[in-house]
């Protein structure tokens, strides 16, 4: 099976641990409040809005995903 969207970022959450430089490649909103407390910096997003039906209102998304706290079930996936 091959990996999905959640297992690159469960990936991606736990070497941020230990690279905090490393901006990671996300396809979903959802993923950018663990990717960022996990200590990230900032990721990288590009067909998630290049490919969207408006990509005006994706940006939109993926900046206020950014600045919304992980949930709570959700960060303790991360030790």
């Amino acid at each position: 099976m091959p990996p999905t969207s959640a297992d690159h970022t469960a990936f991606a959450a736990r070497a941020l641990g230990r690279v905090r430089a490393h901006s990671p490649l996300v396809q979903n909103p959802g993923d950018l409040p663990r990717i960022r407390e996990a200590g990230a910096a900032g990721a990288a997003v590009v067909s998630g809005i290049c490919a969207a039906e408006d990509p005006g209102a994706a940006a939109r998304a993926y900046a206020d995903a950014w600045s919304r706290p992980p949930a709570p079930s959700r960060a303790k996936t991360l030790a």
